[in-house]
């Protein structure tokens, strides 16, 4: 996937360059954020028997990403982003009758997952300090079998020089669907999960 996705970059700056080597500038922008990931709601599950007691629960953590963004105009971007994603699983059984069966597990999950955004900056970046804006794109995990994610959301973005923006904001995503069920029942706003994020994006 990430051979893809790096494929992908290079193809989009064969396709562009000769765009930006007759003249224009700040096409292209490079990007990095950072943020905290929260479910909407408890992402929790408790089973309790006569026999037995179990319980799971996954709660979210750190994410960062890393872009490539082509600018059509002060205010339309294409971007591919590798979005990273951490999440703490813990899960805890107990037998009434066989207690050696008891057990706690815990475990730290990263992935990964790549995603196409839209972006649209509602005011001309270039004329205004404070520029507000949206996204929306479809990611692809990193894991098998694949998983198809929806994301969007929106923030401010304002310059901290002629070259670096600075952005913050709020990201919604969740999984769409994934590719080996049976009957392939697509839900492109299956939101979940929200992200607070924070960036730099370098144009050239």
């Amino acid at each position: 996937m990430k051979k893809i996705f790096l494929g992908a970059i290079f193809i989009l700056i064969l396709l562009i360059f000769p765009c930006n080597a007759n003249g224009k500038h700040d096409k292209f922008a490079v990007g990095i954020n950072f943020g905290f990931t929260f479910p909407f709601a408890r992402d929790y599950y408790e089973g309790i028997s006569y026999d037995s007691e179990s319980r799971w629960e996954s709660t979210y953590g750190f994410r960062a990403g890393l872009n490539l963004n082509y600018f059509f105009s002060h205010r339309l971007a294409i971007q591919l982003e590798m979005d990273y994603q951490r999440k703490v699983f813990n899960e805890e059984f107990k037998d009434y009758n066989f207690p050696e069966y008891n057990y706690s597990y815990s475990e730290n999950l990263s992935f990964y997952v790549y995603y196409l955004n839209i972006i649209y900056i509602m005011t001309d970046s270039s004329k205004n300090n404070l520029s507000p804006y949206v996204f929306a794109g479809l990611g692809i995990e990193d894991i098998d079998p694949i998983v198809l994610y929806s994301k969007m959301g929106g923030g401010i973005q304002f310059p901290l020089s002629s070259k670096i923006i600075m952005h913050t904001g709020l990201s919604l995503f969740g999984p769409a669907t994934k590719l080996y069920t049976k009957s392939f029942t697509f839900q492109p706003f299956n939101i979940k999960y929200f992200s607070v994020i924070v960036g730099l994006r370098y144009m050239f």
